[in-house]
């Protein structure tokens, strides 16, 4: 299958990088991480490794203003946790106003110190480490003053998403698709409610957003070296933002022989001891957050969580990444339906070491 990936244009890199004293650049190569939308390329310079990243466009009809307010308030928030000794990655300014943010026609680029490293390996102990840097990062996070108020954004009680689950089968063109959306959006609102009624709008704040093993670099020891992309910096619930966290290092994605027709081709496990692991790592750095935390809602964010990462891209372009969305679909609705009848584990899981 063809690589979707945005990338440089011709001479792009070069430009940007003149904007910035990297010193003799020796070799660059394209960085495929993160964001499809958002390419990337790995500087190896004089002074030393860095990412150039073009961050993702706008969606259409956003204001070019608010955009940019986003972006400065991402790099506000990693410069707030890099004083509070987070390990965030060293962004650079520009060589002329030092400003972290380069505007270049309608595109905004940014530099940063790229960190060695290594994938998260599915062990307790990365687990835990990556909830541990969690509850340092939404305790940091709390007295982050920013210059523009993020918006509020969650998989939580998203005030659109039922409908767009009902009308995914005329979105996509297929009918038969009626009974699966029509069901997922019936999970989707009641676990939202419950999830509401349990008290998680209680604690909000400015959260991270996007928790999972593809934006944190480990050590050699487990813990974390580095955890990047703070393009999803928003309000939103902590619970849901630890929920959404815990349940993205214990699920792994298996990939099928000969998947039936209109399956997706993969599955998804899940594993008690990393999500439990990832529950104790935040539990011990902050016990005073995690003793306010609404337990019994856990299952029920873990449900929406699911439940919103497939359909709102599937929605937008028909498509899971390089999967087809109506397989994709089909394995949210177990997935979520397994969340719906083991509240009650998951909610022991997440309070009991």
């Amino acid at each position: 299958m063809s690589d979707d990936r945005a990338r440089f244009s011709t001479g792009e890199l070069a430009v940007v990088c003149s904007r910035y004293d990297l010193g003799q650049v020796r070799s660059a190569r394209p960085f495929a991480a993160g964001s499809r939308a958002s390419p990337k390329a790995l500087l190896l310079t004089e002074r030393g490794a860095f990412i150039v990243k073009r961050r993702a466009a706008p969606p259409p009809g956003a204001a070019r203003v608010d955009h940019l307010h986003r972006i400065a308030a991402s790099h506000e928030v990693v410069l707030h946790l890099a004083a509070r000794g987070v390990p965030v990655p060293r962004l650079l300014g520009t060589r002329d106003d030092h400003n972290t943010m380069l505007q270049l026609s309608e595109h905004v680029y940014e530099v940063y110190a790229f960190v060695e490293g290594r994938a998260y390996d599915r062990s307790t102990a990365a687990a835990a480490a990556s909830g541990g840097l969690l509850a340092r990062c939404h305790n940091a996070m709390r007295t982050c003053a920013l210059s523009w108020t993020p918006r509020r954004r969650s998989f939580h009680a998203h005030p659109h998403l039922p409908q767009i689950l009902r009308a995914l089968p005329e979105t996509l063109g297929s009918p038969e698709l009626a009974e699966v959306a029509s069901d997922l959006a019936e999970r989707y609102e009641r676990a939202s409610r419950a999830a509401t009624d349990c008290g998680v709008d209680a604690i909000e704040q400015v959260v991270h957003g996007d928790w999972h093993p593809g934006n944190l670099v480990f050590a050699a020891d487990n813990s974390v070296a580095v955890v990047l992309d703070f393009d999803a910096v928003s309000l939103a619930p902590v619970l849901a933002d630890t929920a959404n966290g815990a349940l993205q290092f214990a699920l792994r994605r298996r990939t099928l022989e000969n998947p039936a027709p209109n399956r997706a081709p993969f599955a998804v496990d899940f594993d008690p001891a990393l999500f439990r692991a990832f529950w104790g790592g935040y539990r011990e750095a902050d016990p005073e957050m995690s003793s306010r935390f609404a337990w019994s809602a856990v299952s029920h964010l873990c449900a929406q969580a699911i439940i919103a990462e497939v359909a709102l891209p599937i929605a937008a372009t028909g498509r899971f990444g390089r999967y087809s969305g109506t397989g994709v679909l089909r394995l949210a609705r177990r997935t979520a339906a397994w969340m719906e009848s083991h509240a009650q584990t998951l909610a022991r899981w997440a309070t009991n070491p």
